[in-house]
C-alpha cells in the first residue's frame, strides 16, 4: 500500500488521466473508505497539489486528518505539514486547528484550502492557545488577519483582536492601526495608546528577563535549602558547610563551617539560620540544633535524629521535624522543637495512633502541617505540644513515598516512584482526585500558586510544573521548567511561590514577584491582571511598560464591567 500510496500521489501532481493511473486511484480511493491511514495520508497530499472533487470528497467522508507521523515520503509535503493543512480543512474546532499549517494555507492563492482558512480566521479566539504556547506559525497567522482588518481599516475589530492577545501580541497588532482612533471607552482609549507606543521586542525582552531565574554561585554541590520568611534570605548547606545569601543583591553574606561532612536540614528563626545536625557513632540518638547569630554560633543538643524540620510559624519559634528517638526505630516520627521551653524535641499529642513521618511540608502561615508515615495526615498547631483537626487519607501510604506539600487550606500532593497524586480535603477525609503516572519517579515538589501548579523534580524531564487540576505538565515556558541534575528543592514560608532549587555549585532561584508579573504578561489581556501580583517594587522597575500595560488594562476591564 505504500508503493501504491506514493507512486498515486506523484502522478496526481503531474495530472495523469490514463487508465492505469484511473485504476491505482480507485484501488486507493477503496483503500481510504476503508480507514487505512496510509491511504487517507495519500488522498491529502493528492487534494493538496489536485484540488478535485473526488479527492476532497474522500479525505471528507472519514473526516481524520493526516498522521504528523506518516511514514510516506513523497518529496512533496512532511508529515508535519500534511497534518496541519488536513487540520485546516477539517471543520474541528474541539482539536483545534494548527497555527503552522493555517499560516502555510493562507499562502496557498487559487487553492480551495486558501479560503478555508480565511474562513476559520473569521472566528480568531481559538488563537488564545496558539499564541501561549508560543507556535511557529501564530505569529503569520496574526500577521495575516491583522492586515487584513488594517486594509479594510476595521478599527473596532483590530481593537478587539488585540484585546484576545498577551501585551506585547497586542502592541505588534496595533502598530498599523490609526493612530487618531480610540475606543469608546475612557479607559480603553488610555490602554490603546499604551499599546501602540509600546515596542513589541521591548516587552518581549522584559518578559524573558522577570522569567530568568536568579542564579547564585556556590563553592561546593548544594545539600539542603531554606528561604528566610520575608524570602529576603537563602540559605544551604554544603558539605561541612552553610552559605547565607542575601536574594536581592545575589551576594554571600555568611559563611560557616560545620564538623560533619553531610549537615542536616536548614531552616530560619527570623533572620538567623539555624541547621539540625546528628551526634555519629553514639549509642543514642541526639542532634545538635545550631543557631548562626550575628556575632557567635551556640548550639543546643536534643534527643532524636533529625532528618527534616520545616518552621511551623514564621517567626521560626516552633519546627516541625521529623525525628528518629532511638537506633533501633524503624521510622522517624512527627516532633515539634521549640526554642524556648524544654524539652527542644516534643512528641506532638492529638495527632491520632499514626505518628510516623517519613515526609512533611508545613504552612507556617495558618500553623498547619502535613506529614507522612502509615498515613498522609494534616494537623493544625497550637503553642506548646498540641495539635488538632487530625485529617488522614484512608489509604496505607506506600514506602517509596518521595515528597509531600500542602495547596492552600483543601489540596495536598505526594510525589511516589509511580508519579503524583492530588488529594483534597472531603469531610474531614483527603480523598485522590488526580493521579500523574510517570514510571521514570517523581522526587521532590513545591507548591508554585501563581503558576496554579506543582513543580516537581523528574529523573527523566528535569523539573516539570504539573496543573493543579489536572495534574498535566504545562507547556508554558520560564522558572525552571526543564533544569536537570537537581540536588535539592525547596519554597518559601509564606507559600507566595517564590522556590529555589540547588545544584551542583550554584543555586537558581525564582522570586514569585517576578515571576506571576511574567505570568500575567504571557496571558491575553481579557485575562491579565496586576491585581494578582505581589506588589514588588523591583520586580515592578524591572517590568518598565510592561505594568503601565497592565494597570491600564484592569482600569479598562474595571471601566467595562461597571458599565455592563
Amino acid at each position: 500500500m505504500l508503493r501504491l500510496a506514493r507512486d498515486v500521489v506523484l502522478r496526481a501532481t503531474d495530472h495523469d488521466r490514463g487508465w492505469r493511473a484511473a485504476y491505482r486511484e480507485r484501488r486507493l480511493l477503496r483503500a481510504v473508505g476503508r480507514g487505512e491511514q496510509i491511504a487517507i495520508d495519500a488522498a491529502w497530499q493528492c487534494w493538496f497539489r489536485d484540488p478535485g472533487e473526488r479527492w476532497w470528497t474522500a479525505v471528507r467522508h472519514g473526516m481524520r486528518p493526516a498522521d504528523p507521523r506518516s511514514v510516506l515520503d513523497t518529496g512533496l509535503f512532511t508529515a508535519e505539514q500534511a497534518y496541519g493543512l488536513s487540520r485546516v480543512a477539517l471543520d474541528n474546532p474541539v482539536d483545534g486547528w494548527s497555527p503552522d499549517g493555517l499560516a502555510e494555507a493562507l499562502t496557498m492563492t487559487g487553492h480551495p484550502i486558501a479560503g478555508i482558512a480565511r474562513e476559520r480566521l473569521r472566528d480568531w479566539r481559538w488563537l488564545l492557545l496558539a499564541v501561549l504556547d508560543v507556535a511557529p506559525g501564530a505569529p503569520s497567522v496574526i500577521s495575516h488577519l491583522t492586515r487584513e482588518m488594517v486594509r479594510d481599516r476595521d478599527w473596532d475589530g483590530l481593537w478587539r483582536f488585540a484585546r484576545d492577545l498577551p501585551p506585547a501580541v497586542a502592541a505588534e497588532a496595533l502598530r498599523d492601526a490609526d493612530p487618531g482612533w480610540r475606543p469608546r471607552e475612557h479607559d480603553g482609549a488610555e490602554l490603546y495608546a499604551l499599546l501602540r507606543a509600546a515596542d513589541p521586542q521591548h516587552l518581549w525582552e522584559r518578559i524573558e528577563a522577570l522569567d530568568t531565574p536568579r542564579v547564585l554561585a556556590v563553592d561546593r554541590p548544594v545539600v539542603r535549602g531554606a528561604f528566610s520568611a520575608d524570602e529576603r534570605l537563602v540559605a544551604v548547606t554544603v558539605p561541612e558547610g552553610l552559605r547565607v545569601f542575601d536574594v536581592g543583591t545575589g551576594e554571600q553574606v555568611a559563611a560557616y563551617e560545620l564538623d560533619e561532612a553531610e549537615p542536616g536540614p536548614v531552616s530560619f528563626e527570623g533572620d538567623v539560620p539555624i541547621v539540625a545536625q546528628r551526634w555519629p557513632g553514639e549509642p543514642v540518638a541526639r542532634s545538635t540544633i545550631w543557631r548562626f547569630g550575628p556575632r557567635r554560633r551556640t548550639g543546643r543538643a536534643v534527643n532524636g535524629w533529625v532528618y527534616d524540620m520545616r518552621p511551623g510559624t514564621l517567626d521560626g519559634s516552633l519546627h516541625v521535624a521529623s525525628a528518629r528517638r532511638a537506633p533501633a526505630d524503624p521510622w522517624p516520627e512527627m516532633s515539634l522543637i521549640r526554642r524556648h521551653g524544654p524539652p527542644a524535641i516534643r512528641r506532638p499529642d492529638g495527632a491520632g495512633e499514626h505518628r510516623q513521618c517519613v515526609v512533611l511540608d508545613t504552612d507556617p502561615v495558618d500553623m498547619r502541617a502535613v506529614f507522612a508515615g502509615d498515613r498522609i495526615s494534616i494537623v493544625g498547631l497550637r503553642p506548646g505540644n498540641r495539635t488538632f483537626w487530625p485529617i488522614q487519607s484512608p489509604y496505607r501510604t506506600p514506602r517509596d513515598l518521595r515528597g509531600v506539600c500542602l495547596a492552600g487550606p483543601e489540596l495536598v500532593f505526594t510525589s511516589e516512584l509511580e508519579g503524583v497524586i492530588r488529594w483534597a480535603v472531603d469531610d474531614g477525609r483527603l480523598k485522590q482526585t488526580a493521579v500523574h503516572s510517570h514510571r521514570n519517579g517523581c522526587g521532590h515538589l513545591v507548591w508554585v500558586p501563581y503558576r496554579n501548579a506543582v513543580a516537581v523534580t523528574d529523573s527523566c524531564h528535569g523539573l516539570r510544573y504539573l496543573d493543579a487540576e489536572t495534574l498535566k505538565p504545562q507547556q508554558r515556558p520560564g522558572d525552571l521548567y526543564g533544569l536537570a541534575g537537581i540536588r535539592a528543592l525547596w519554597s518559601a514560608p509564606r507559600g507566595t511561590g517564590t522556590h529555589a532549587v540547588g545544584l551542583d555549585g550554584e543555586i537558581r532561584l525564582v522570586l514569585a514577584p517576578a515571576a506571576a508579573l511574567a505570568h500575567q504578561a504571557r496571558q491575553p489581556l481579557d485575562r491579565a491582571t496586576l491585581a494578582s501580583v505581589p506588589r514588588d517594587p523591583v520586580a515592578w522597575d524591572r517590568a518598565g511598560t510592561l505594568v503601565d500595560v497592565l494597570a491600564a488594562n484592569d482600569r479598562y476591564r474595571a471601566s467595562v464591567g461597571s458599565a455592563g
